[in-house]
């Protein structure tokens, strides 16, 4: 099967885009192809690109990533002994994908420059890197119909580099 996804893409630590003025709901896509191996089974191969923000008291992060994905699917309505198709269904995931990224990190304090206008200082670090990351978490399926399904899922994304948030000086 074959599938189109949206998503949001906000940091564990803001949800939301609630943390400043200089994040947001970030939203991301993507597309995705799927095998299933058995009715318990199934593989997905997966492309998705976003916009990220995020900020702390002291500085924010603002960039983009994409990631080419490769997880494992378990049907866990499918464990039970009766065969019949049920509407819902409930599923986990687990994975590994290669990202690529491109953040930059400023300072939340602004300045005034000669005209008055209040301005952001220099990007103070900047990162752009491709990382391995692991991703895993939990869904819920309906089918539609026997060609059409909805999904609504969880997902960690955990990223493997401190630089995500355009911290280039960590290692």
């Amino acid at each position: 099967s074959t599938g189109i996804l949206a998503s949001t893409t906000n940091d564990a630590d803001d949800m939301w885009g609630l943390n400043g003025d200089d994040t947001k709901f970030d939203i991301g896509y993507g597309l995705y192809i799927e095998k299933q191996i058995s009715p318990i089974i199934g593989l997905q191969l997966g492309y998705d690109m976003a916009e990220i923000t995020g900020q702390n008291s002291t500085e924010y992060y603002e960039g983009e990533f994409s990631a080419i994905s490769l997880t494992g699917t378990v049907n866990f309505s499918n464990f039970t002994m009766k065969r019949e198709r049920n509407k819902f269904g409930f599923y986990g995931k687990l994975g590994g994908a290669i990202n690529s990224f491109e953040s930059q990190r400023y300072f939340v304090n602004r300045v005034t420059d000669n005209t008055g206008a209040v301005v952001n200082i220099n990007r103070a670090q900047y990162a752009d890197k491709t990382r391995l990351n692991l991703l895993g978490g939990l869904g819920l399926r309906y089918h539609v119909s026997s060609n059409f399904r909805i999904e609504l899922e969880s997902i960690g994304n955990w990223v493997l580099s401190e630089d995500f948030d355009g911290d280039a000086l960590a290692v």
